[in-house]
């Protein structure tokens, strides 16, 4: 699987990580992850292989699960290159002035123009986070592969 991935992404140069890697000491021994650099190294994409066949998605604050079924592989894959392309992006909501993580979800380029209440009503669905970032304001992050792209606006 990760010999296929790495083949799939060539281009981007990813680098195999393990638990020995410096940075890396969260991996349990028997897991990878696949790092994808990004000129910002903030947001360098890494994609973990777990020994139990579970894969994760890191970007940015946004992090999602997959499984290695048939036709799973190949979404999450489909997403990476999204993300890679400028075609979607880690949408994240943090709370407050030290910036508390609420939510993120991986959001498409043309969704971006969408009313903040509309892209986080999963979180905003709450309403005890819905008052508190009604009290403590927030602050939405839509992170982009290319940083030009990228956006950060108030919520309040």
């Amino acid at each position: 699987m990760i010999n296929d991935f790495i083949n799939r992404f060539q281009q981007y140069n990813p680098i195999i990580r393990t638990k020995n890697d410096c940075g890396y000491d969260w991996l349990y021994e028997e897991n990878q992850c696949v790092e994808i650099p990004n000129k910002n190294p903030n947001k360098n994409l890494k994609i973990e292989f777990q020994h139990n066949g579970e894969i994760t998605l890191i970007f940015c604050c946004f992090h999602a699960h997959y499984s290695i079924e048939d036709g799973v592989y190949e979404y999450m894959c489909q997403q990476i290159a999204d993300i890679l392309n400028n075609k979607s992006c880690s949408a994240v909501l943090f709370c407050g002035e030290d910036k508390e993580w609420k939510g993120s979800t991986l959001l498409k380029r043309e969704e971006v123009q969408l009313p903040h209440k509309e892209i986080f009503s999963f979180i905003l669905e709450n309403p005890k986070l819905k008052n508190e970032l009604l009290s403590k304001g927030g602050e939405a992050r839509f992170d982009f592969w290319d940083n030009e792209f990228s956006i950060k606006f108030e919520v309040e």
